[in-house]
C-alpha cells in the first residue's frame, strides 16, 4: 500500500505516527546456554548498502539511520491524536539475502543511572517527537536493503533514501508545526507533497507475510555485540585444538558482568584467563523476559586462538 499525503487509515486503528534525529524489574532468568566463541568480532564497523530510511504520513513521521553494526536512530514524530509504543525489539533490518536483524533495547540518554541503561519500549505522546537510540547485533552478512517497525496492528515499510536525499528530507521535518489540528496542511508547508513509505495492517496478506520478523520468544538471550577471542599464551602451545573454556556468569540488565565461575577449562590458568578477558573485554546487551530488561544467567564458551 503505497501512501499518499492523507491516506492512512484510522477506522480501524486510532493509533498516532512520528521523527528525530539522532524498567523494568529485575528478574533472574533462569540459565540460559549460549555459546559464544571468542571470534575476534571487532568493535562495531559501519554498514554496506542503505543506511537512511523514511516513512512519513499526516499521522507520524518516522526516519531511521543505521549508525553503525550496533546502533541505529529511530526518530518518531507522533502526528495523530493517540499514544504510540515503540519497541525495540520492533526494529527490523533486512540485508540483500533476506536475513533479518532487529533491535534488542532501547539506550536511555543520558545516564543518570548506571543500573538503569537501558528498556525495551517507551510510549510517545501525541504531538510529540523523540528520538530513540536502538542497540542490537546489527552485523549483517551482506549490504543493508530494508527496514520495518511495528507498532499496534500496523507493519510499517520505511523508504530507502540517498543520503543527501535523507538530509533534505531531515530539515523539511524540521519546519513542521506539531501542535497543528491539521497535519496534512502542515506537512505541505514544510514541503512534502508526497507520503513516504509503505503501511501494512493486521489480517492483510502482506502483514501476515511480514509477520515472521517479529515473532519472538517470552525470553531473548542476553546478545553480545562485543567478544574478542584471547590469544593463547605460548607456554600453552601444548594444549591440544579447540582450546575452551566455559564460563557460568550474571548478565545483569544494565549489561554489567558478575558471579564468574569457571566450569571447565583445560587449565587452571588458562581458565582464569578467558574469566579476565571475558569481564574486562566482552560487551553485552540485556536479556527480556516479558518484555522487560532483565538480568540474566549465562553459560558460555570462550575460545582460544593462537
Amino acid at each position: 500500500m503505497m501512501l499518499q499525503l492523507g491516506q492512512e487509515l484510522h477506522a480501524r486503528y486510532n493509533l498516532a505516527d512520528m521523527l528525530v534525529k539522532s524498567l523494568c524489574s529485575p528478574l533472574l532468568i533462569a540459565l540460559l546456554a549460549v555459546v559464544c566463541a571468542g571470534d575476534s568480532l571487532a568493535q562495531p564497523k559501519k554498514i554496506s548498502g542503505t543506511r537512511q530510511y523514511m516513512y512519513l504520513s499526516d499521522q507520524r513521521i518516522l526516519t531511521l539511520e543505521i549508525v553503525n553494526s550496533e546502533k541505529i536512530i529511530l526518530n518518531y514524530i507522533n502526528l495523530g491524536q493517540a499514544y504510540d509504543l515503540v519497541e525495540a525489539t520492533m526494529v527490523v533490518l533486512l540485508d540483500e539475502f533476506g536475513a533479518s536483524y532487529r533491535g534488542q533495547v532501547i539506550a536511555i540518554e543520558p545516564v543518570t543511572d548506571p543500573a538503569e541503561r537501558y528498556r525495551v519500549s517507551e510510549l510517545l505522546s501525541p504531538k510529540k517527537f523523540k528520538g530513540f537510540t536502538i542497540l542490537g547485533n546489527f552485523r549483517m552478512e551482506a549490504p543493508a536493503k530494508s527496514a520495518y517497525f511495528k507498532t499496534g496492528g500496523r507493519v510499517i515499510e520505511l523508504e530507502p533514501l540517498t543520503a543527501e536525499d535523507f538530509e533534505k528530507a531531515a530539515e523539511m521535518v524540521a519546519g513542521i508545526e506539531l501542535t497543528t489540528d491539521d497535519p496534512k496542511y502542515a506537512l505541505q508547508r514544510a514541503g512534502f507533497r508526497r507520503g513516504y513509505g509503505k503501511i501494512f495492517f493486521a489480517g492483510s496478506a502482506e502483514a501476515n507475510d511480514l509477520e515472521k520478523w517479529f515473532e519472538q520468544a517470552d525470553v531473548l538471550a542476553p546478545i553480545p555485540v562485543y567478544r574478542p577471542a584471547p590469544k593463547l599464551p605460548a607456554k600453552f602451545a601444548d594444549l591440544p585444538d579447540p582450546v575452551v573454556v566455559e564460563l557460568k556468569l550474571l548478565v545483569s540488565k544494565s549489561g554489567g558482568l558478575y558471579q564468574f565461575q569457571v566450569t571447565k577449562s583445560p587449565n587452571p590458568a588458562v581458565g582464569e584467563l578467558a574469566m579476565e578477558t571475558v569481564k574486562n573485554s566482552w560487551r553485552f546487551l540485556p536479556a527480556i523476559s516479558k518484555g522487560q530488561v532483565s538480568d540474566a544467567s549465562l553459560t558460555l564458551r570462550v575460545t582460544f586462538e593462537r
